[in-house]
């Protein structure tokens, strides 16, 4: 019984009266000079939430300061900062990308406090958008080949029926050829297409 109310207060979302209290609160923290060292498990006493789940929902959604992406969209320059802020530090540091120094790097760079989540958010896209590049089998990059010989050898390999596998390799690469006309579709594209 214990683990489900636990379990409840950990995938419960926040409501609308809970953020009231959250915003309200954190005003006065800010005000009073933010004398506690820890508010968000203060708020957590008063809100069935825990303290970690209050951070984050404050940081991303809540904090007055933030300029999130669905009002004011993050520009290009800002998102070719990201990528090269990322990769600058990956390649410098052996471990996890701290959200929260790029958010202070980036505060000073453009004057705008972006929600953490909108920086992981983009550079998340970014790197689904090259494993994507990187795994894409593109067919028109298939080589041309300059030779002939080579072309025809190229093509009876890969397209022989496996009807005919007891003929030879020569007799294949005719039947291919003349069925299917290869080399004229490749000296068709010969001119248009560059090899990737």
């Amino acid at each position: 019984m214990n683990y489900q109310s636990e379990r409840e207060k950990r995938y419960n979302k926040i409501d609308s009266d809970s953020e009231k209290i959250i915003v309200d609160y954190m005003q006065k923290w800010i005000n009073n000079g933010k004398v506690e060292r820890d508010p968000f498990v203060q708020i957590s006493k008063m809100i069935p939430h825990d303290p970690k789940k209050i951070c984050h929902h404050w940081t991303n959604k809540l904090n007055p300061k933030l300029c999130l992406a669905k009002d004011v969209p993050i520009t290009l320059h800002e998102k070719e900062y990201i990528f090269e802020w990322v990769e600058n530090y990956l390649n410098s540091n052996n471990k996890p990308i701290s959200w929260k120094l790029l958010q202070l790097k980036m505060k000073e760079k453009f004057g705008i406090l972006r929600s953490r989540n909108d920086l992981k958010n983009v550079w998340n896209i970014n790197k689904r958008k090259m494993i994507k590049r990187d795994n894409h089998v593109n067919i028109v990059s298939i080589p041309l080949f300059e030779n002939y010989l080579a072309m025809n050898d190229y093509i009876s390999y890969f397209l022989q029926p496996p009807s005919y596998q007891e003929t030879t390799e020569l007799v294949a690469s005719d039947m291919i050829l003349e069925t299917f006309n290869y080399l004229n579709y490749f000296e068709c594209i010969s001119d248009s297409v560059i090899p990737l």
